[in-house]
């Protein structure tokens, strides 16, 4: 099932810290690996297994759903998962101030791409880089292309403030590619803070000058100036 993160309803919040659930040894989500959960789905949060009340009695989606049609905000939910990095359990409790400041800091994130910190691993971002080009081009092919992808920018911002140079310097060039392809399609803003980075220490991205050429460019466009290599196609 899928509970969905919207705007203007009732939304689902988890404690600040990891902790054990007393009857099925679950681990309750933290609010970090819930923000990427969020951002990484697009606004949705996968739940295959059940909706317990306060007291643990079980309830239905469609009761979670009439909250959320009434946009009942006095409610939130926690999340559990188990071993395998599954939610199975989601808890319906009342909301806190925390829940609200949470809320608050999402619909930012969404809606105008703010950078937060993620918990990054970067002995695992290869994987990720990867996923980030796959998903583009099946976006891509199926015509379906967002504005822009709040996780991707996340991750990749997040990756190069946090992993070392050296170690980026050995990603795979398709991985590589990952980096560029998010910095290129991210906000203006965001784009012309990180390509003088890029620019800067290429010794360790190692873009091809076409790509620098590129992202040089569209930050021409961005500021209404005429592209210096022309490899942009305007419509």
């Amino acid at each position: 099932m899928k509970t969905l993160y919207n705007l203007s309803l009732f939304f689902a919040i988890c404690c600040l810290f990891n902790c054990k659930d007393s009857h099925q040894n679950l681990i309750k989500i933290s609010e970090s690996e819930l923000t990427q959960i969020i951002l990484k789905n697009n606004g949705f949060i996968n739940v295959n297994g059940k909706y317990e009340d306060e007291r643990g009695n079980k309830i239905t989606l469609d009761s979670i759903k009439k909250l959320e049609s009434k946009q009942d905000l006095s409610f939130s939910l926690d999340f559990y998962k188990n071993t395998n990095n599954e939610i199975i359990l989601a808890k319906l409790r009342r909301s806190t101030l925390k829940d609200s400041i949470f809320i608050d800091k999402i619909n930012e994130i969404l809606q105008d791409i703010s950078i937060v910190s993620l918990d990054i691993d970067c002995n695992k971002v290869e994987k990720e880089l990867l996923e980030i080009v796959d998903r583009d081009q099946n976006n891509r092919k199926n015509l379906n292309v967002p504005e822009y992808d709040a996780y991707s920018i996340n991750f990749v911002i997040n990756l190069i403030d946090k992993c070392d140079p050296e170690f980026i310097s050995k990603l795979s060039k398709r991985a590589r590619y990952g980096i560029w392809l998010t910095l290129q399609h991210s906000p203006p803003k965001i784009l012309k803070k990180y390509y003088p980075i890029i620019f800067h220490n290429n010794n360790v991205f190692k873009l091809e000058k076409e790509m620098l050429h590129m992202m040089e460019d569209r930050i021409l466009i961005d500021e209404g100036k005429p592209q210096k290599y022309n490899s942009q196609k305007l419509e």
